[in-house]
């Protein structure tokens, strides 16, 4: 088999999640149909919510993603081998990644609250408002666990034997989390998910195990939907135990990043060419345009909402 040339194998892969993201909205709002035509009472459950965006998601869409992608785009293997992690250095990996969604979920506040000024009304974070509609334990099943199961697969295990053994570790990283942060199609989580996804790539990066990134990713899921609510709920010293917590994780995050030992600095190159600009090639190809064009809307429409 031919390999595929630099601009169709992220043409490709930009149609796979074009596929991916379309199909899914496209089931959702087949599902909210039908469910507010014959049984309008479900729309008003805790864990409708969740159910009406993941059954069509990963029931249906993602295993012919995963096929479609499998067909379509040739992976490869890499030269890499897996490594654990120390309990210390897990813990030091969480603050990184707590710091860096406080950080940048800070700058997102800011941003969302000078175009609220200029529509003169909120901008909705759709995450707050299906935390806040759902209950506990639905929250921890979808938000914590089947999220973090599945977005791992997606983002980082698919892509990285299709990006990394050809055209090297640091493109794999940009590009996984930069689909990521679109995906998930907000102006308040694009940011933070840019980042933490990235970071998730890193661990998948060093470790090869996969197992490594869903536990970062539901212990994150965790603190942001279980613990942060939970101790919000308290009243001031539930407040002031979280917002103590949030600095700590900036300031000694930021701190355990700049000091990073340099053998976590190095990615491994791939065995072919990457074009001198590689993010404005890849985003000139027709699966890719595609892919953006839907995300923006998606982000745009939240957004103005």
């Amino acid at each position: 088999m031919q390999e595929l040339t630099y601009q169709k194998l992220f043409s490709r892969i930009g149609a796979c999640y074009f596929a991916l993201l379309a199909g899914s909205q496209v089931l959702s709002a087949i599902v909210l149909t039908a469910v507010s035509l014959y049984a309008p009472w479900v729309t008003q459950t805790p864990w409708f919510v969740w159910v009406f965006s993941y059954v069509p998601l990963y029931v249906v869409c993602v295993p012919l993603f995963f096929l479609l992608l499998k067909h379509w785009v040739p992976a490869h293997s890499m030269d890499a081998q897996p490594q654990g992690l120390s309990a210390g250095s897990m813990v030091k990996i969480y603050v990184v990644m707590m710091g860096a969604v406080y950080a940048f979920n800070i700058v997102s506040a800011v941003i969302t609250q000078m175009i609220a000024m200029l529509k003169g009304s909120a901008v909705a974070n759709p995450l707050d408002e299906v935390v806040t509609s759902s209950g506990f334990v639905y929250n921890l099943l979808f938000g914590c666990i089947v999220a973090p199961v599945g977005e791992e697969l997606v983002f980082r295990w698919a892509l990285y034997p299709r990006i990394a053994p050809r055209y090297g570790e640091k493109l794999y990283l940009l590009v996984s989390s930069g689909i990521f942060a679109l995906y998930h199609g907000n102006l308040s989580q694009l940011l933070y998910a840019f980042v933490v996804g990235y970071l998730l790539g890193l661990v998948y990066v060093k470790t090869q195990r996969l197992r490594y990134n869903i536990a970062f990713h539901v212990v994150i899921n965790l603190t942001g939907m279980i613990l942060g609510p939970a101790l919000a709920a308290l009243g001031a010293i539930g407040i002031g135990i979280l917002l103590v917590f949030e600095m700590a994780c900036f300031v000694v995050g930021g701190l355990l990043w700049a000091k990073r030992p340099e053998s976590t600095r190095s990615l491994r190159p791939g065995t072919d060419i990457v074009p001198l600009y590689p993010i404005r090639a890849l985003l000139k190809t027709g699966g890719m345009v595609a892919l953006v064009v839907l995300c923006l809307l998606m982000i745009i429409t939240a957004t103005l909402a």
